[in-house]
């Protein structure tokens, strides 16, 4: 049952939205609540060290829902909805995983990332079709907001996200199954070909939605997370990563818009490398962030802001500020923090090795967008945190080898 429950929602996180809904967060509500209301009548225990990020999570959403009762703003209930469901569902299927996943073993986590990797194979070449073809809002069923949505903006500058709603969120699902691939390779459940085939769709799916969170933050990590599993192969990185950097230039130079690449330039020569790596979004003193922070200090610092900001939300950090003032954003930092704690006290193997790297990912993804609630993105992010923090309990020797 537990494998049937985690395919079904990783299936949905991969579904068109339905009538302008996201089909995840209806179902894993439907989920969390049935699994609550079991949890009630049985003596079946939950995992602590899951159950503390949700509950964590949990405590940052409820200021964003007293923001909305007592704020004197006009806010539309659509809004307030799409605000409060994304602050939610991280908890949603945290709660999830703690109930699930208490058995997972090593057999559990090489059957679900075979899984997911399958459909990333079919959704990396859905976005090479998006390349080749140009298509249209009736056609594109993941494209939302119409011509002036974040999919289309980002597509006319040719920044292919596929399925995901934006580059952030591309990048995110991708960072992490590179994560998940190199630890694979590392517990041998993953070699030969068919290492370098997955790899290859990974690197083209992330390379060509030209998200900074996979091109410059994931493929670092990722590099130091080789390095950190795999200290006597240096050799063998340097013969992978020389054709990798190579690839990723010629994607770059012959794919990318030249605009693109022009609005990097002039960003550079405005305000220098911070204001140009950050999209504008620090460097100058008078970015849209930096006016929020400002606001959030004078305005809003114990309740927050609004949730109705008519500035886009490009640091997950200023987001949970603004939106629900300083609690919400210790919230969100404990969060990450709890898993820090965790995976240095559970670092003996290789699963709590990657739990300390993909935290450091998340620390510092969120200085570009929320890591723990960006769409569809964040279940895997969250579905492989819970898993690796239950696996690293696992000091045994791993079981033998897994063929997909």
């Amino acid at each position: 049952m537990r494998i049937l429950v985690t395919k079904l929602i990783i299936v949905s996180a991969f579904l068109p939205y339905i009538l302008g809904c996201r089909v995840d967060f209806f179902f894993c509500t439907l989920v969390f609540f049935v699994l609550a209301f079991y949890q009630l009548f049985s003596n079946k225990k939950l995992n602590g060290k899951i159950l503390a990020l949700a509950v964590v999570l949990f405590f940052s959403s409820l200021p964003v829902i007293f923001n909305y009762i007592f704020n004197n703003d006009d806010i539309p209930v659509s809004t307030f909805f799409s605000s409060v469901s994304r602050f939610l569902l991280p908890f949603f299927l945290l709660f999830i995983f703690s109930s699930i996943l208490v058995k997972c073993d090593d057999r559990f986590f090489v059957d679900i990332s075979f899984f997911i990797l399958k459909f990333l194979v079919v959704i990396t070449s859905y976005t090479i079709f998006t390349v080749i073809f140009r298509v249209d809002d009736v056609f594109n069923l993941y494209a939302v907001g119409g011509y002036d949505g974040v999919w289309w903006q980002a597509y006319n500058l040719n920044r292919y996200t596929g399925i995901f709603n934006q580059p952030l969120e591309s990048g995110i699902f991708y960072s992490t199954m590179l994560f998940v691939v190199i630890l694979l390779n590392k517990q041998k459940f993953l070699t030969g070909w068919r290492f370098y085939f997955y790899l290859l769709f990974i690197l083209i799916g992330g390379a060509l939605s030209f998200s900074k969170n996979f091109i410059v933050l994931g493929l670092f990590i990722a590099l130091l997370q080789y390095l950190i599993l795999n200290p006597k192969k240096i050799v063998q990185l340097t013969c992978v990563l020389v054709p990798v950097l190579l690839f990723l230039s010629f994607i770059f130079i012959n794919i990318s818009n030249a605009s693109y690449l022009e609005s990097f330039v002039d960003l550079y020569n405005e305000n220098g490398f911070l204001y140009a790596i950050t999209a504008g979004r620090f460097g100058s003193g008078q970015t849209q962030l930096e006016l929020m922070i400002h606001e959030f200090i004078a305005n809003g610092f114990l309740y927050g802001v609004s949730i109705n900001s008519t500035l886009p939300f490009d640091n997950a950090y200023i987001e949970y500020a603004y939106q629900g003032g300083i609690v919400p954003l210790i919230m969100y930092v404990s969060f990450f923090l709890l898993i820090f704690i965790f995976g240095l006290s559970l670092n003996k193997n290789a699963y709590g090795k990657t739990l300390l790297i993909i935290a450091c990912y998340g620390i510092f993804c969120s200085i570009g967008g929320p890591v723990i609630n960006a769409n569809r993105a964040c279940i895997f992010y969250l579905l492989f945190i819970s898993m690796f923090i239950l696996l690293s309990k696992n000091n045994s020797v791993l079981i033998s080898k897994v063929r997909s």
